[in-house]
């Protein structure tokens, strides 16, 4: 009997026992893959509770051929029995040949290849890993039957080897937490190259693959999630058929990361929640206006012109004080325009930030700005019951407007995270 089958064997038998943990089926993600119309499984694995949940748990424990998400391992094995000495080492060279993907087309080390999925750059690393070191790395592994047969470019392509989706969250939640039995660094440096995108608080990891031998073949998206200082592992599998004449891609393909990620969200994670407007109060003050407003990058932004009081009595001399009326008159008649324009653009009172106000004397009030007046109409609109929320202001006295007999003028900005 050969070594490798000997491995193989002990591995059945003395590797870590089933993993039997209870699964929790989610209807919100069940309602995400009846919609998308696709037969698969979504799995996450959460170690600080030991649970799983997810779509399909019949499907979720079934075996199938890893395709690319072997990346993963062949990585790890590679790295740590010195196939390459790191992720950036150049090793494969590029024939001259077509290629699958133009993408392939260049020489490359473990970093590009994973991001391009090079399969070929891949089948060179297993072959320097040999088929004996290979099986034993598998087996220690504890990954899926753990069989990876007599050919070392292939078994994970065609077969035999073949993992389960729970088995997928297992081993990767394992790598997540730096607990699989390879150096730190090694582990580390897998990670870093896996690693996909990030928000606020969360960094996505994960490897796509497609065990394309039959048909309808199978479609993988497997990864973990950092998030709030907590690890998630996740791995989703779905029928792909063949719906596209080759070389054009099934267009079952295109679903896996998104199925994935809308049943990450469905499970209250990957929040795409953008940074919120900041609002600093004035210290030991209720006056209603802010001394401070933080705005995101990512908010958008509207600035309106400054805004004049509409005529309130009609009946009146044109361009008198009676025409447009005292302060607080005027102030509620141009605080309306604002709200009003800001309407048009899909925003409220609620989003302006910025006040920036000019006020003329009113000659009635001994030739002085009436703020007491302005306050009167502006509180009608910030920082109330109904509209709490208060801007930055600054209020002016100015020696007049265009218009005779207007006596309040504002500009407005605001602001909101869509």
């Amino acid at each position: 009997m050969s070594l490798h089958r000997v491995i193989f064997l002990l591995a059945m038998l003395v590797v870590i026992p089933t993993w039997a943990l209870d699964f929790q089926a989610s209807p919100a993600v069940a309602e995400i893959f009846n919609k998308a119309k696709v037969n698969g499984t979504f799995v996450l694995y959460d170690p600080s509770t030991q649970r799983l949940t997810g779509y399909d748990q019949q499907r979720a424990e079934t075996r199938f051929i890893p395709a690319s998400t072997f990346k993963i391992p062949n990585s790890l094995i590679g790295l740590s029995s010195g196939a390459v000495s790191s992720v950036d080492e150049v090793f494969y060279h590029h024939d001259g040949k077509p290629k699958f993907l133009k993408s392939w087309e260049h020489d490359m080390g473990l970093r590009e290849a994973m991001a391009t999925s090079n399969v070929n750059a891949y089948q060179l690393l297993a072959r320097r890993i040999g088929l004996e070191r290979m099986q034993k790395n598998i087996a220690m592994l504890n990954y899926g039957n753990a069989d990876i047969g007599k050919s070392v470019d292939s078994f994970w392509l065609e077969g035999p080897l073949k993992i389960s989706a729970v088995e997928q969250t297992a081993f990767l939640a394992r790598l997540a937490q730096g607990q699989l039995p390879y150096p730190a660094a090694v582990q580390a440096a897998v990670r870093d190259i896996t690693k996909l995108e990030e928000g606020s608080d969360w960094v996505l990891h994960g490897k796509t693959g497609w065990a394309s031998k039959d048909d309808p073949g199978v479609g993988w998206f497997v990864g973990w999630l950092e998030q709030a200082g907590k690890i998630y592992s996740f791995a989703l599998n779905i029928d792909v058929v063949q719906d596209t004449p080759p070389p054009a891609l099934p267009s079952a393909l295109a679903k896996r990361v998104e199925i994935a990620k809308a049943s990450l969200r469905a499970l209250g994670l990957l929040s795409t929640a953008a940074p919120a407007i900041e609002r600093v109060q004035l210290p030991n003050s209720d006056f209603p206006v802010l001394q401070a407003v933080l705005v995101p990058p990512n908010a958008s932004t509207v600035y309106l012109s400054g805004m004049l009081p509409e005529v309130s009595n009609k009946d009146a001399a044109q361009g008198s004080l009676e025409a447009y009326g005292d302060t607080e008159t005027q102030t509620v008649s141009v605080l309306r325009r604002v709200e009003a324009a800001l309407a048009r653009q899909g925003l409220a009172m609620a989003d302006v930030i910025q006040l920036r106000v000019y006020l003329v004397a009113d000659p009635r009030n001994k030739q002085q700005a009436d703020f007491a007046g302005f306050q009167a109409g502006y509180s009608k609109f910030f920082a109330t019951k109904e509209q709490p929320n208060k801007p930055v202001r600054a209020v002016v006295q100015i020696a007049g407007l265009a218009p005779p007999g207007a006596l309040v003028e504002i500009e407005a900005t605001a602001a909101k995270v869509r």
